[in-house]
């Protein structure tokens, strides 16, 4: 087998230092263009390929973010990490999805996104004690001891009991989503507030706890729509 091309045979055919080759191949400081060109010349012509493992090994930098999704049935997860990707690439980040947290603080990520984590979860103190930049997307601790980025899902849903208790509905029912997660309980209270200021309530029989998932919802809104006297409107 043909032996891999290494970026001293890069250095040898440009007439540079390796070091050189490094810096130039990233486009950092202190490299002359002509330089630069060299190097990058001396690349093309050797199919050399970046090694992410010795680039790691040197510069303590993997240039990969993990992305913590296990909610990927749910099709609001595509439309998040998507973009998320492509501003992660835009800065020469590679986006790895996991579906949890166990391998995240080896050293094997420059930075963790979390978009499924539950308002008690472990996983951000243990990312913050390894010293692993995180960031909560979509969810919120109890505790805010890690930075989080999300909608505000209180106020949404007290716009949406005025529109309710604007038609005229006073049946109304409520799929909600977990209560460990930030996003339900939001969500539930928000929704209970507006409500209130308009003089209304949701009864007990009109509210079902499901899973974020399309199934749950469904089958949840059929049992609410099955009932002898239903909901006239449902959340």
């Amino acid at each position: 087998m043909a032996r891999r091309v290494t970026s001293f045979d890069v250095a040898a055919l440009a007439g540079v230092s390796q070091p050189t080759v490094s810096r130039a191949l990233r486009n950092l400081p202190g490299t002359a263009p002509e330089t630069r060109g060299k190097v990058l010349r001396a690349a093309a012509e050797l199919s050399y390929v970046t090694s992410d493992r010795g680039r790691a090994l040197s510069t303590s930098s993997t240039r990969r973010i993990a992305v913590v999704a296990a909610e990927l049935t749910n099709p609001y997860y595509p439309e998040l990490v998507e973009p998320l990707r492509r501003e992660l690439a835009r800065h020469g980040y590679r986006t790895v999805l996991v579906a949890d947290g166990d391998d995240l603080v080896d050293g094997s990520y420059d930075g963790v996104v979390l978009t499924t984590t539950t308002r008690h979860s472990a996983l951000p103190r243990d990312l913050t004690e390894r010293g692993v930049p995180h960031v909560l997307a979509n969810r919120l601790l109890d505790q805010p001891e890690s930075p989080g980025c999300a909608i505000d899902n209180h106020a949404g849903m007290r716009v949406v009991a005025d529109l309710l208790a604007g038609l005229g509905h006073t049946r109304i029912g409520a799929v909600h989503g977990p209560v460990d997660t930030s996003t339900g309980r939001e969500r539930a209270d928000g929704l209970r507030a507006g409500l209130r200021r308009h003089g209304l309530h949701l009864r007990r029989a009109y509210v079902r706890r499901v899973p974020f998932s399309h199934d749950a919802g469904c089958a949840a809104t059929s049992e609410l729509l099955g009932l002898d006297d239903p909901p006239s409107a449902i959340v």
